[in-house]
């Protein structure tokens, strides 16, 4: 990642922590066992809005596509978290990152999440659900060229 410091993260609630570990997780340490720990067993992942066409993920499925998809993708992601908007169980977090994609295509994104958290037993919380409004346009001009970039060299290396 790395998440630069703003005031919205000063301080992290056991929620919020649960969120920025699966940012670390997914964007900048690239540990899929980190990213499972942080997970409850029926996590589920949904991309909004809806239109985008992107899949909904299960547990299994989301880390079988953050290690295939996103993790490789994401070589550099600098986020800047704007604001944190948090109760007992849910985590809102709206935030910009500008990055470098494996094939060092650069791009800049602004999503808001909304994640379900519940308590674990050693005080911290997991992530039960998340919902990932996706920068629009991110997604129509950046990230199926990307990902088809990345299939391409993929090949190429298998040659």
């Amino acid at each position: 990642m790395p998440i630069l410091s703003t005031d919205a993260v000063k301080g992290p609630s056991a929620q919020l922590r649960a969120v920025l570990r699966w940012l670390d997780a997914v964007t900048t340490s690239h540990d899929a066992d980190a990213l499972a720990a942080v997970l409850t067993d029926d996590y589920t992942h949904i991309f909004l809005p809806k239109s985008l066409g992107l899949p909904s993920y299960d547990k299994p499925s989301f880390i079988e596509y953050a290690q295939n998809v996103l993790m490789p993708l994401l070589t550099e992601y600098n986020t800047t978290i704007h604001e944190v908007i948090q109760t007992e169980d849910k985590v809102v977090v709206h935030s910009t990152s500008i990055g470098r994609a494996s094939t060092g295509h650069t791009y800049t994104s602004e999503i808001m999440v909304i994640a379900h958290v519940v308590p674990d037993l050693d005080g911290e919380y997991k992530i039960k659900a998340f919902s990932e409004f996706a920068d629009s346009n991110l997604v129509a001009d950046f990230y199926f060229a990307q990902v088809k970039r990345q299939e391409e060299a993929e090949l190429v290396k298998d040659v």
